[in-house]
């Protein structure tokens, strides 16, 4: 099992593509649920399972950069609304 920190998101600078961490973030406040779903997650992984315990697969999350919801809510009112198409019933 990895170290305790390595699970924890840390803010986003140009060391975080190289470093053993999965989640950095963008800003200030809370996550969204589906960001913290996959905080979650990448804890569990990389704090309660032992990889020996499933030899010859690897487990994780890809690592991803998240963007706060202050500052997503701060850049999505100065943005033009996504136009939203109709999904068809078949998705």
């Amino acid at each position: 099992m990895n170290n305790i920190n390595e699970s924890e998101p840390v803010p986003f600078d140009n060391s975080f593509l190289e470093s053993e961490n999965q989640i950095g973030f963008i800003g200030t406040g809370s996550f969204g649920g589906k960001a913290k779903g996959l905080a979650r997650i990448n804890s569990i992984l990389r704090n309660e399972i032992n990889p020996d315990d499933f030899p010859g697969f690897i487990i994780n999350i890809p690592k991803m950069v998240v963007i706060s919801m202050h500052l997503w809510s701060k850049m999505s009112s100065t943005i033009l609304p996504i136009q939203e198409f109709p999904m068809s019933e078949s998705h």
